[in-house]
């Protein structure tokens, strides 16, 4: 699979109604890489087993 990399500007609200496609590419990949911004970062355990860094603005 090529990489991918989403970048959202977002609260929790819009983090929970994209985990059904961030769930199917932690899925469907080998080498994924999550990044969540800091408002977000408290929601990491949704990516159990998954690396995610929080980026700061």
């Amino acid at each position: 699979m090529s990489n991918i990399l989403i970048l959202k500007n977002d609260r929790a609200g819009d983090l929970f109604t994209s985990l059904k496609l961030i769930s199917s590419l932690i899925r469907d990949s080998d080498n994924l890489k999550i990044y969540l911004s800091e408002l977000n970062f408290s929601f990491s355990f949704f990516f159990n087993n998954q690396i995610v860094n929080k980026v700061t603005i």
